[in-house]
């Protein structure tokens, strides 16, 4: 799952985002053995669910760069549903069954946001692998207690 989670995340900030600043918050929930995760994001609406699957029989040297993060969510977890949020945004709510046990504690918000790089506008003398690896090294994510969240549309900078 949290191979999922960062797949996203970085989506989010790559193609979302397209490397400007932004806030993703992740919150991550139990209900009975069920692992809940959701992932809010003030980016330019997209419904991953609406991505069309991958098409896995073409051979590799004819397929097209990307769509494969989407494709193994789908694989990875029991379900994801997509919602447009009150204040405009994205909700990506992923649900994973049977991973925990009735002892594991949740309940804990992480937000981070995106640096302001992209494809578009990369440091100098980066390629896109770069970029991409740039947004993945930025985004270590910081689990933090829900109590502690800001009062400020549920996000604060790390």
């Amino acid at each position: 799952m949290i191979q999922v989670v960062d797949e996203l995340a970085t989506n989010i900030i790559v193609h979302g985002y397209r490397g400007r600043p932004g806030h993703i918050e992740i919150e991550v929930t139990q209900e009975g053995n069920v692992l809940v995760v959701r992932l809010r994001d003030q980016a330019p609406l997209f419904d991953p669910t609406r991505a069309p699957p991958p098409d896995l029989t073409l051979p590799l040297e004819r397929r097209r760069v990307g769509g494969l993060g989407i494709h193994l969510t789908r694989q990875f977890t029991d379900s994801m549903t997509y919602r447009m949020t009150s204040e405009g945004g994205n909700e990506l709510t992923l649900r994973k069954k049977g991973v925990l046990g009735e002892r594991f504690a949740l309940g804990t918000v992480s937000t981070f946001r995106s640096q302001g790089f992209s494809r578009q506008n990369p440091p100098k003398g980066s390629t896109p692998p770069d970029i991409e690896r740039q947004a993945r090294s930025n985004h270590a994510l910081k689990l933090v207690p829900k109590s502690k969240r800001s009062p400020i549309a549920g996000c604060r900078n790390i």
